[in-house]
């Protein structure tokens, strides 16, 4: 299983120049950096719970 968390969102800028820029201020805020490492956990724990329902429902159809 692979996932690809996303999270930061701004509005683009009138130009090239001012989406760069932006771009640099999602990249460099520690809020939005915590909310990506937010997001990968949340990820992680949903396929843990997901892989042992399915180890779960697995071993019950072989017993």
């Amino acid at each position: 299983m692979e996932t690809c968390p996303i999270s930061g969102t701004i509005k683009r800028g009138e130009n090239a120049i001012e989406d760069a820029d932006r771009i640099k201020e999602l990249l460099n805020s520690a809020k939005d950096e915590s909310e990506l490492t937010m997001c990968t956990d949340v990820d992680r724990n949903e396929i843990t719970s997901l892989r042992a329902w399915f180890r779960q429902r697995d071993w019950q159809k072989a017993n």
